[in-house]
């Protein structure tokens, strides 16, 4: 007798993670605050820092306003070329070439969907495949897209606090960070760690402000 199984852990590439975020993060708190009535945090000294992850969206699927604009002039330029040719071709050619018109018109209303979707977020960057990715500076100077998973760790056992899923660099990161670990330690009586790629002037104007 043949006995079918089903796996109900969540695989790596699943969707698991992305349709229960919400749920999965309730979890890490619970147990932040469990840890937290047994003594394994201090909440005297923590550190911030960032990790890149790559998302499954490639460099070629992710759009600015300048790479939008450069791939419509081509498509203009090529239309042109396409029109010209069909006014001059005969009949055995017309319909190869119509076809070729067809494609490039649909390329362009494609991206030009994509320039109205970034003119009516306000955002900069858009991605097609993983759309919540945005391309962020790595390490020197390379980018890659992806996002910027920010943790707070405590230093009594070296346990993680809290994290953010974000799709910028750390230069706006800190504020916001140290106002979650405020709520989680309840208290400001604590000292934080961040390199020089969290210092800027708002930043450190809302560490000051915490006292």
């Amino acid at each position: 007798m043949a006995v079918a199984t089903i796996s109900t852990r969540p695989q790596y590439h699943s969707q698991f993670r992305k349709d229960n975020q919400k749920a999965i993060r309730e979890v890490f708190r619970h147990t932040v605050r469990i840890a937290k009535q047994f003594q394994l945090i201090g909440g005297k000294l923590i550190a911030g820092d960032s990790t890149k992850l790559r998302a499954q969206n490639s460099k070629k699927n992710n759009f600015n306003e300048k790479k939008i604009a450069q791939h419509l002039a081509y498509i203009d330029k090529k239309l042109d070329e396409y029109n010209a040719e069909l006014a001059a071709a005969d009949e055995d050619n017309k319909q190869t070439i119509q076809a070729e018109i067809d494609k490039q018109t649909q390329r362009k209303q494609n991206y030009q969907v994509l320039q109205q979707q970034l003119e009516d977020t306000g955002e900069k960057q858009i991605s097609t495949t993983d759309p919540d990715s945005r391309q962020l500076i790595t390490r020197n100077n390379i980018t890659e897209v992806g996002y910027n998973v920010q943790t707070t760790v405590d230093d009594k056992h070296k346990l993680i606090i809290d994290y953010k899923l974000t799709n910028t660099n750390d230069s706006k990161a800190m504020g916001e960070m140290l106002q979650s670990a405020q709520t989680i330690l309840q208290t400001t009586g604590f000292t934080a760690l961040y390199d020089k790629g969290y210092h800027t002037g708002s930043e450190i104007k809302t560490a000051v402000e915490m006292g």
